[in-house]
């Protein structure tokens, strides 16, 4: 039986256990069509016209996380059990969510995907922060490892003093915990500044959604941060270039192009450029030629040379770039980070400095040295690698190199 996709679960036929639903079917038959109101399914998925004719389309639950399958805390992808409300029906979940708790409460938005080995899923595209209002669901919420070292018994008699006041009494009055016998002020300190934790995280969540960007950044973000996150974002977002390399400018740049910030910004060209220079450093490379850095930001951020070269010299001046002449074909600058430079320069006055200073002949035992080298691996080595070793020992500088990832 084909079954049409499903916009909204709205209720439960408690007889047969199984789920009423609204649906919007993409192409749908007369039949199908008088009988729209109400289908009885036992399962939710997408047939086969859906699949072919259009985009997904997308669903909305609102409910309560029930438990975590797996979370990845450096990528934040997780697999969880979502119950949805008002049913006792269990989605699995898949996505990139920061620190998912059981007993969460939130709204969620995604897409049916069928697993060949697990079967129906919902890949995870937004989600909406739900505070808690019901008694069960504060009390799930501080259940869900909210405060190390608070147990049940405590919950317990947190939500039976202040009932449904409890999560704003934490939230605007954290002295008033101690009228609970066995909360003392060192464990209302640390239950306020808990909520506060879970709150900015929560608020970056929705931020980085409104903004168009994962909510995986939110923990990352905040490990940088705490709980002044959400300001630095709103007052020197473009603090994320140096502070979270690689990815840190995408971030800054999405918060203030949706501020309505000028794509040629002199703020926003100079963390391009510091930022294009420390991936080409990531890439290898230790500068990059003027051409190359203008033919980069202008590919992948839109910005103009003009812009670009008063952004190249300002940086220079406050000392945070070099710039070199001195490179042919074609006739060019290079271009630096300051630091990058100054390890480069570095290297080149030592090998200067060792040149100039006369070579003692070396009178150790090469063969017997790398042959006690080689005894206490654990690898074969060809004879190129076996001279290497045997050779080293008579140059004072020597360059190891090794294939892609062998470091």
């Amino acid at each position: 039986m084909d079954l049409v996709p499903a916009s909204l679960i709205i209720g439960q036929e408690k007889k047969h256990s199984r789920l009423y639903i609204h649906t919007t079917p993409l192409v749908y038959s007369s039949e199908l069509k008088k009988n729209l109101s109400k289908i009885k399914i036992d399962r939710i998925t997408l047939n086969e016209s859906a699949r072919h004719h259009g985009p997904l389309q997308t669903v909305s639950f609102e409910g309560y996380v029930e438990r975590i399958t797996y979370h990845n805390p450096e990528t934040q992808f997780c697999i969880l059990r979502f119950r949805v409300s008002k049913t006792d029906n269990l989605v699995t979940v898949i996505g990139h969510l920061p620190r998912p708790r059981p007993g969460t409460e939130m709204g969620i938005t995604g897409c049916w995907e069928t697993h060949k080995h697990y079967g129906q899923q919902l890949r995870l595209i937004s989600t909406r922060t739900i505070q808690p209002t019901t008694i069960d669901g504060i009390r799930r919420y501080l259940s869900s490892d909210f405060v190390k070292g608070v147990g049940p018994k405590l919950i317990e008699s947190l939500v039976s003093h202040f009932k449904g006041d409890t999560l704003k009494v934490i939230e605007n009055d954290p002295n008033r915990l101690s009228e609970v016998k066995g909360i003392g002020k060192k464990t209302a300190e640390r239950m306020a500044h808990a909520w506060r934790n879970d709150h900015t995280i929560r608020s970056l969540i929705d931020f980085m959604q409104a903004i168009g960007l994962s909510p995986a950044y939110a923990s990352r973000i905040y490990a940088i941060y705490g709980d002044d996150s959400l300001e630095t974002l709103g007052n020197d977002p473009y603090r994320l270039v140096h502070d979270l390399p690689r990815i840190g400018f995408s971030i800054a740049d999405a918060v203030m192009q949706h501020e309505g910030m000028s794509p040629d910004d002199p703020q926003r060209v100079q963390a391009c450029v510091l930022h294009t220079l420390r991936a080409a450093a990531e890439d290898g490379n230790t500068y990059l030629s003027m051409m190359d850095l203008e033919s980069r930001c202008r590919k992948a951020y839109n910005i103009e040379s003009g812009p670009i070269e008063d952004a190249v010299q300002k940086l220079s001046a406050a000392e945070q770039i070099v710039l070199e002449d001195g490179l042919v074909n074609p006739p060019d600058q290079a271009v630096y980070l300051q630091a990058l430079f100054e390890a480069e320069s570095g290297i080149s006055n030592r090998l200067k400095t060792l040149l100039s200073l006369p070579a003692h002949p070396y009178t150790i035992n090469r063969e017997y040295i790398a042959e006690k080298v080689l005894r206490h691996m654990a690898i074969d080595l060809s004879p190129d690698q076996i001279q290497v070793i045997t050779n080293i020992f008579a140059y004072r500088v020597a360059i190891i190199t090794g294939g892609p990832g062998t470091g």
